[in-house]
């Protein structure tokens, strides 16, 4: 195995492809482009007092490196933009928002709200709409004509949006028999039915049907390069909130930012991605991004086209609400190269009170997956500073990286429903040289339901290449499973502590096991409260010197992704005072490291 040093030294600043502090913007020398509502496409453009009208007339055009095109806060289109021009390094064309206001929104649906009575408690649009399934099953496992199938959602009265059950069949005129209680719908001849006991023009805000592919996208086999899209709103699409292209080909320069990305697909359909991407020098940053039927971030390579993909930074975003993996999937399907990707100080929420049981259209869904079966390369992978709570399927899966940094991680429960064998780090397949520091793994499972459930599982193959040490595991029932190697003896628990790091190695330097004292664990808030053994108890790797919310850590470095400040010096703007919900309920903006991103309304 490479000596630690070595390895640690990989993941400083100024060693990590694309581990840059620095934003790229738009060049001042670039011309801006308006559009809004009010707009007319016969407009130059050039003048907020007289913007372009469309997202046709904006991919219809041509521009230059350091261009901008703005949308108007508070508006909202329903058309896809599809990019037609690439920018150049250091002067890259921006998507971005003027005005004040909510963001602005693409979305992928027609809105509906004018309803006629057919019968019973059966209701269709007044407005004509395609069929969101494009003619392929409804399950969401294969292609129609039309691509993927999609979704429709329901905008409450409240600001609020429910998903639509999945599409019900009417398969002749009259023929409602799949219909049978609120949220059901389906498409015949032109037209969305529902059921509902009351109009639903009086019952919802509006139905959702998705209609295009993606609310913005780049063109098949021409990819565009230096690429900023910031403070937007992506909604209600039939496969993905945004699209770089098929297949992936190699490209560079891509910045998502600030955006919310939501309601893609159908619920674990076998593709339904908030953003499908596959850019080198890529940075998503700040973006929340929840309820995609298949994958909050897909960067899945799908066939050898014999390319390198390189420089990834994830950093700052939050995702929730997810049906196959909540946050990003990264996958290597061919024998092409992954190198180079930071995944740092993001918030992966697991929902406690889903039964996945219970609820038909729930799903078991991985916060992070990573995979490389195919003999491709994926190397030099960090994770640190993240935040996954209640996991309803693995937490971090680490399967065929070399080279890989798992490091300042908190680690918080797990789905109470969740009935197989899962952990909070997963080790899978090949790995070669894998550092695991400074993380604090809490697991809350109840083993009389789950025996199969634990914080770390590894094989007796992986051993000798996973250097884990300065963690704190604590499990709320005794007979809980901390770490299981497949292999050795079978799983530990906390009592069998000293029997573990004699068996494997591992942890020769952690504290033992103990509660890490959160200020309120239940309560989403995981800063080290006083008296926790978390405090002081890591060792610093260079090039992490802040916690997720911006704050300097001590030497040494307190364990979790937040290091320990007495209460009274908590605050706001350290990362919404590190309180999970806090971060999903704000109304007034998600303050993430100093930037302050616009949460607008359903």
């Amino acid at each position: 195995m490479k000596p630690l040093l070595s390895l640690l030294l990989v993941w400083s600043a100024s060693a990590v492809p694309g581990f840059a502090e620095d934003v790229p913007t738009a060049s001042p020398r670039g011309t801006t482009y308006y559009v809004a509502n009010g707009g007319d496409d016969g407009n130059a453009g050039t003048d907020p007092g007289a913007p372009w009208l469309t997202l046709a007339r904006v991919g219809s055009a041509s521009f230059l490196p350091g261009d901008s095109i703005l949308l108007e806060r508070g508006d909202t289109w329903y058309e896809a933009l599809t990019l037609p021009s690439s920018g150049l390094a250091g002067d890259p064309i921006t998507i971005g928002a003027y005005g004040s206001g909510p963001q602005p929104r693409i979305l992928g649906s027609i809105r509906l709200a004018a309803w006629s009575h057919v019968t019973g408690n059966i209701w269709v649009s007044v407005d004509e709409a395609t069929d969101p399934s494009r003619g392929a099953p409804h399950d969401g496992s294969q292609q129609g004509a039309g691509g993927w199938p999609g979704g429709a959602w329901f905008s409450e009265l409240d600001g609020s949006v429910t998903w639509g059950h999945q599409e019900k069949y009417i398969n002749s005129p009259g023929d409602f028999s799949e219909f049978g209680e609120a949220y059901d719908w389906g498409w015949y001849d032109g037209h969305i039915y529902v059921y509902s006991t009351v109009d639903p023009g009086v019952a919802y805000a509006a139905v959702h049907p998705s209609q295009r592919q993606y609310a913005i996208g780049m063109p098949d086999n021409n990819p565009k390069e230096h690429i900023v899209i910031d403070g937007l709103e992506l909604l209600f699409t039939q496969s993905k909130g945004f699209f770089g292209g098929y297949p992936a080909s190699e490209a560079h320069d891509l910045t998502i930012r600030n955006c919310h990305v939501a309601y893609v697909g159908i619920k674990g359909a076998a593709s339904a991605y908030g953003l499908a991407v596959w850019h080198s020098d890529l940075l998503v940053q700040g973006n929340e991004i929840h309820d995609c039927g298949r994958r909050s971030v897909s960067y899945n390579v799908y066939a050898t086209r014999n390319v390198s993909f390189a420089n990834v930074v994830i950093e700052g975003n939050h995702f929730h609400h997810g049906f196959h993996t909540t946050g990003i999937d990264i996958a290597n399907s061919g024998t092409d190269e992954l190198r180079g990707f930071v995944i740092r100080s993001n918030l992966f929420e697991g929902d406690p009170t889903v039964d996945l049981a219970a609820t038909p259209e729930a799903f078991n869904s991985n916060h992070i997956w990573t995979q490389n079966d195919a003999g491709g390369v994926m190397t030099d992978f960090a994770f640190y500073n993240n935040v996954f709570t209640y996991c309803h399927g693995k937490g971090l899966t680490v399967n065929g990286i070399t080279n890989a940094l798992v490091a300042f991680n908190t680690f918080y429960g797990v789905n109470p429903t969740l009935a197989n064998y899962q952990a909070q780090l997963y080790f899978s397949n090949t790995v070669t040289n894998a550092v695991v520091r400074n993380n604090i793994f809490v697991n809350d499972v109840d083993p009389s339901f789950n025996q199969y459930f634990m914080s770390v599982k590894a094989d007796l193959a992986q051993l000798p290449e996973i250097d884990m040490d300065r963690n704190l595991f604590f499990t709320t029932d005794p007979d809980a499973f901390i770490v299981d190697v497949v292999g050795i003896t079978g799983s530990y628990t906390m009592a069998e502590w000293n029997i573990y790091r004699t068996e494997t190695g591992w942890d020769a330097n952690s504290p033992d096991p103990a509660d890490p004292v959160f200020v309120d664990g239940p309560g989403g808030n995981l800063h080290l409260g006083s008296g926790s053994p978390a405090i002081g108890a890591g060792i610093a790797i260079p090039g992490i010197a802040v916690d997720l919310g911006g704050r300097p850590r001590d030497d040494p470095p307190s364990l979790g992704a937040f290091a320990y400040v007495p209460a009274d010096e908590i605050f706001r703007d350290d990362f919404e005072t590190g309180t999970v919900s806090a971060w999903s309920t704000s109304t007034n903006g998600i303050d993430r490291f100093g930037q302050r991103a616009s949460k607008p309304s359903r």
